[in-house]
């Protein structure tokens, strides 16, 4: 791949995908600031095998996989030494509207819940599956990442929103889904 080629890929990919990435990593370790080095650690990466002549198809996926990796050992590491990170949610880039997707949509009744208190009862692979799907993977890309299935991606979404709408009643939070298949 030609250096001009690279930067596009690289371009295109950092300006569709970084914030979501920062989102994703932040809600899985509870610090917006780290998400920040451990997403530019990996576009960084990323960047070093292309221009290494690697043959990466899918840099969102190769990225996510690089990422998913750092958090293991970020929290692994965290354990280990005590550290504590602030709230996610306080956060002044995070607003209720950045979790809304493709029919999909996580909404504190006035602010009052934030999204790490509304998924904080479901399990770690629901939890996951639901916050990447509100950073717009698609189901295809969900279970790749994971492992799984499309049709598991889909079980752990709806029993995702089923445990929140059963949590929150009355129509609070407002959650929807649109289980309508994915172009990937």
């Amino acid at each position: 791949m030609q250096e001009d080629e690279i930067r596009a890929v690289f371009t295109d990919f950092y300006e569709s995908w970084y914030s979501s990435l920062v989102r994703y990593v932040a809600h899985s370790i509870g610090s917006v600031e780290l998400a920040k080095d451990l997403v530019q650690d990996s576009f960084y990466a990323l960047c070093v095998e292309l221009r290494q002549g690697k043959q990466i198809d899918n840099p969102k996926g190769w990225t996510f996989r690089v990422l998913r990796r750092q958090i293991s050992k970020q929290i692994a590491s965290s354990r280990y030494s005590g550290v504590r990170f602030e709230s996610v949610d306080s956060h002044p880039d995070w607003s209720r509207d950045d979790f809304v997707h493709e029919g999909l949509r996580v909404e504190p009744q006035q602010g009052r819940d934030t999204l790490s208190e509304m998924t904080a009862h479901l399990s770690a692979r629901e939890h996951e599956v639901l916050l990447l799907r509100l950073e717009g993977f698609k189901y295809k890309e969900i279970a790749t990442q994971l492992g799984i299935g499309s049709e598991t991606v889909k079980t752990l979404l709806a029993r995702a929103m089923e445990k929140m709408q059963a949590r929150f009643g009355g129509g609070r939070p407002s959650l929807r889904v649109n289980h309508v298949e994915d172009n990937a």
